[in-house]
């Protein structure tokens, strides 16, 4: 949930391994990793989206869940149109061309960070205090010693600096650039795994990208899952520097100290009184999860040797802001402004009531989705499904809010301002820790997100 709709990356500091979350609840899948029974798993469709490479022939058998899905079908075309990065296209394509190679949104060849989507080159410099990774970039790709990229790579052009210097020049707007998704190679395995371990592809034609479990024993993922991949997942989000998915992610060493890896940075500042990870309104990590990570570091980082369950039985999760467009529930909202709780679902609810002299004055406003770009008049999350929507204000007074059944959540309560909040659902939560004083969260929280925020309000 977004309400002040800024990001304030600029105010962060960036000095320990982690960001806190600047302020927008979405991604990670909703369901739960590890026990099932899971959703069907499935491959591509045989639908072209646009853009992508050819697809290729559809998926195999998933092998892990009870029974094995079907893998994807053969498709013709390319791969889903995926929701944007927040980049202008011309500064999306800078980073493809110049930095991705190294800095992916799993960062390779020692590259400490992602230069991925808008939060990525938004997020503050753990060296050079006060610039953005963006400001870093245009030094570093017009540098005549140190430069990026590094020969015998091709240097950025003069209209490629001049497409990054205008956006940062104009206070990093956000924009709706997106590109074509990948073709199917197979689909997730397992039709209703009850923690089984499918073997599938990343994705199907047309259909989602999948993370897997990234070579981590399941308890490791678990708590990881549970604690940080809100922020820190395998795209990073909303201003967090680094992915903290797979085991080849925790042993890299850490931004802020190279005799640390990030693992033992994550054990640091999930103990840490002044600086905590996760921040609040983020539940703490457990004195056993912290446990369970200590004792893997101790033993050396083994890898996992078993898919550990998880979104039909693939061993992964499904990351909701990086799926196409689309109406989950298949219902809409069909009776205009007729009056009702149930009304409206996904538009300004504070905005539109200000404008009607008889509707209620909400304090605080929005709608729950499973997915991150559902669109208007969708319905979404039904509350009884046990999804709760949390507000904790300056007053430290907690209000929970149960969506109804078409998503909506809304207040009349006083709310004393900022406030803070998150999403809980089946133990577990996605939080937005960063203050906000608005109380109108779809304004921001759109289909494709404005202001800074990915998309929808999603489940955790």
């Amino acid at each position: 949930m977004k309400a002040t709709c800024r990001l304030g990356v600029r105010a962060l500091l960036w000095s320990l391994l982690f960001t806190g979350c600047t302020g927008v609840l979405g991604e990670v899948d909703g369901f739960d990793a590890g026990n099932g029974p899971g959703p069907s798993g499935s491959g591509g469709s045989t639908s072209q989206g646009s853009g992508g490479t050819p697809m290729g022939s559809g998926g195999g058998f998933g092998i892990g869940g009870t029974p094995g899905g079907s893998g994807g079908n053969s498709g013709t075309g390319g791969g889903v149109t995926l929701p944007s990065t927040g980049l202008p296209c011309e500064v999306q394509a800078l980073v493809q061309t110049r930095c991705q190679s190294c800095h992916a949104a799993t960062p390779t060849n020692g590259a400490p960070m992602p230069l991925v989507t808008r939060a990525n080159l938004m997020a503050l410099s753990a060296i050079y205090a006060g610039q953005t990774f963006a400001q870093r970039a245009l030094v570093r790709v017009q540098a005549t010693a140190g430069q990026m990229p590094p020969a015998p790579a091709a240097r950025a052009t003069a209209a490629e600096i001049q497409a990054l210097n205008n956006w940062v020049g104009a206070g990093y707007p956000n924009s709706t650039c997106s590109t074509g998704g990948p073709g199917g190679n197979s689909g997730v395995g397992g039709s209703s795994g009850v923690g089984g371990s499918g073997v599938g592809g990343r994705t199907g034609a047309g259909g989602s990208t999948v993370t897997g479990g990234g070579n981590l024993p399941c308890d490791v993922q678990a708590v990881y899952q549970a604690r940080c991949t809100t922020c820190h997942s395998a795209t990073p989000s909303n201003g967090a520097p680094m992915p903290l998915v797979t085991r080849d992610n925790l042993i890299a060493p850490s931004f802020s100290s190279a005799a640390q890896t990030f693992a033992q940075r994550t054990v640091v500042r999930m103990q840490s009184t002044t600086s905590p990870m996760p921040p609040a309104p983020g539940t703490r990590a457990t004195a056993a999860e912290i446990t369970t990570v200590n004792n893997w570091i101790n033993a050396g980082y083994p890898a996992g040797t078993t898919s550990c369950g998880g979104v039909g039985g693939s061993g992964g999760t499904v990351d909701p802001l990086n799926t196409p467009a689309r109406c989950t529930s298949g219902t809409m909202w069909t009776g205009g402004n007729s009056g009702s709780s149930v009304m409206n679902p996904g538009r300004d609810c504070i905005g539109c009531h200000a404008g009607e002299e008889e509707a209620p004055r909400f304090t605080i406003a929005g709608t729950l989705y499973p997915t991150g770009h559902e669109p208007n008049l969708c319905n979404g999350v039904n509350g009884t499904t046990g999804a709760r929507v949390v507000i904790v204000d300056a007053n430290n007074r907690t209000t929970t809010l149960t969506p109804n059944a078409a998503g909506n959540f809304y207040s009349t309560t006083a709310i004393t301002p900022p406030y803070t909040a998150k999403v809980t659902y089946q133990g577990r939560e996605r939080i937005m820790p960063v203050p906000q004083t608005n109380g109108a969260c779809n304004s921001c929280h759109t289909q494709n997100g404005t202001n800074g925020a990915p998309g929808r309000i999603t489940l955790p």
